[in-house]
């Protein structure tokens, strides 16, 4: 479901989790709610310190799409995906 605020989050987050039909609420709207200046402040200080990292680029073109049933098979998938 989709609140238009975060009142109308909560409000729902409540009503939903006292259904008879309903065994557990996973909400977002705790997130929604909290104060995000300390989770803010950790973003920064990761991003400092991995902002050296680098990385290769990308190989695109060692994938080959009809390549992937012997990959399938080398992992063992290969009959689980014939299930699915």
């Amino acid at each position: 479901m989709v609140a238009d605020s975060e009142q109308e989050a909560a409000s729902l987050e409540a009503t939903i989790k006292k259904l008879p039909a309903v065994a557990n609420v996973e909400s977002l709207s705790r997130f929604l709610t909290e104060n995000p200046t300390q989770k803010l402040a950790v973003i920064g200080e990761i991003k400092k310190e991995v902002s050296s990292i680098g990385f290769a680029d990308l190989d695109l073109g060692g994938w080959r799409y009809r390549n992937w049933p012997h990959v399938m098979v080398a992992a063992g998938l290969f009959g689980y995906c014939l299930d699915e």
